[in-house]
């Protein structure tokens, strides 16, 4: 440890703790995702059982984060590659569930547990932040219905490795990507039925060769939203397209797709 004072060596041990390049961290943080689909599921069932029959009751939810414990102290927070990846797959999440919870708040937006980090010199989208930029620029206002078929995340809550939403807006739809596995890329296969007219594929990934790795003042664009356009193939073929992308290790995808919806499944 280097030379600290007492007031600092807290610190020092959070941000040690937090960055650490540790799988089981780093699963233990991604498989908290399922605690919040229980939760969430558990509220939506326990509305619905007593609601007036025939009336759909909508939910807030009004806060949500992750709040490592060994942050607890913390009052400016920075959020690595791997909370990004925790984050993408709870939007993704939230908009399974967003009949029954059409609000959902991320807390806070700044420093305290916050997706930017501002102080005198600097201010930068941490990970996260760059996560939220990405889903709010290209998510959809329409929740289209997607299967996943993949393996199991390394880990005892046994979340898919791949985690998928799909939405529209128009003529568009936006597909978003979560590849959980820790050092396991993919080649994803996407059937999208009943669409045709192939016009435009746009792609955007968010990745770091390092799973932990965190903007700073310093580096404020490590962990950037970039244009991706290799390894990215569209064909039609009978009923639909079939979209065909790698997904490295531990990264977000978006795909935003131009084309003509012959069928569409209205929520």
């Amino acid at each position: 440890m280097p030379n600290l004072t007492p007031n600092s060596v807290l610190r020092y041990w959070v941000i040690q703790r937090h960055g650490s390049p540790s799988r089981k961290i780093y699963y233990d943080t991604l498989g908290s995702v399922s605690r919040m689909e229980y939760f969430l599921n558990q509220c939506i069932q326990d509305v619905h059982n007593f609601s007036p029959p025939g009336k759909r009751i909508p939910l807030a939810f009004d806060e949500w984060n992750l709040w490592d414990q060994s942050m607890r102290q913390l009052i400016q927070c920075n959020y690595n590659l791997r909370d990004g990846l925790w984050v993408a797959s709870m939007l993704n999440l939230l908009h399974r569930v967003a009949l029954d919870v059409p609000f959902a708040n991320i807390a806070q937006m700044v420093n305290c547990i916050g997706i930017i980090w501002s102080e005198k010199d600097a201010t930068f989208l941490t990970a996260s932040g760059e996560v939220f930029r990405l889903y709010a620029n290209h998510a959809g206002d329409k929740y289209l219905p997607a299967k996943v078929e993949c393996p199991e995340m390394p880990h005892k809550t046994a979340l898919s490795v791949l985690d998928v939403s799909a939405t529209r807006s128009g003529n568009r739809t936006i597909l978003f990507f979560v590849n959980r596995h820790y050092d396991g890329a993919m080649d994803v296969t996407c059937d999208l039925q009943g669409i045709t007219g192939k016009q435009n594929v746009q792609a955007w990934e968010i990745h770091h060769d390092n799973p932990v790795q965190y903007n700073t003042p310093q580096s404020p664009h490590e962990v950037a939203i970039r244009e991706k356009k290799e390894d990215l193939s569209l064909t039609e073929e009978a009923g639909g397209v079939v979209l065909k992308i790698a997904m490295k290790a531990h990264s977000i995808l978006c795909v935003e797709l131009e084309l003509e919806l012959d069928i569409v499944a209205e929520p």
